[in-house]
């Protein structure tokens, strides 16, 4: 007993240590502890909402004010590869990893913004959305996941003194 208690305390933090057997004999198995894995919050937020915002004013405002006039048809295309800049590095400084789905949406967006009389389409806000929900569809796959290696850890059971 003062033998089993002595083992118990020799494990280091961070370690649960479980008693297989009984009637003096332990058989003892080390496991590392899982920590529960807390849902990404990258695409949400005040800054997610900013960048809505700006890709909404030019989609729906500066975009129809250009394709009103032939004259200012040619801003389109600055206004979209700006607005594409913006899209871009807010999702590279938020972290969210891009993958070639993700690049490909990016780059037929750019493209389709880019075409004077297209550009009335949102294809920037939609593509905005689809690339949000890509990522926490993606990130929904893996705490499901997680939690299920988690629920098939098995648990120690409890030691009788």
């Amino acid at each position: 007993m003062a033998e089993e208690s002595a083992v118990l305390n020799a494990v280091p933090a961070g370690r649960a240590l479980k008693v297989v057997g009984g009637a003096g004999r332990a058989v003892r198995k080390s496991e590392t502890k899982v920590e529960a894995a807390e849902p990404d919050k990258s695409l949400t937020g005040p800054g997610f909402w900013i960048i809505v915002a700006i890709v909404a004013f030019d989609e729906l405002i500066l975009d129809l004010l250009a394709n009103l006039s032939v004259v200012f048809s040619i801003f389109v295309i600055f206004t979209s590869f700006l607005i594409s800049a913006i899209i871009f590095g807010y999702l590279y400084f938020s972290g969210v990893s891009m993958d070639m789905s993700r690049l490909a949406l990016l780059a037929g967006t750019m493209l389709i913004e880019m075409m004077p009389f297209l550009s009335i389409i949102p294809t920037a806000l939609l593509s905005l959305f689809a690339i949000r929900w890509m990522v926490h569809n993606e990130q929904a796959k893996k705490l499901i996941e997680h939690r299920a290696k988690i629920s098939s850890v098995p648990r120690a059971a409890p030691s009788r003194a």
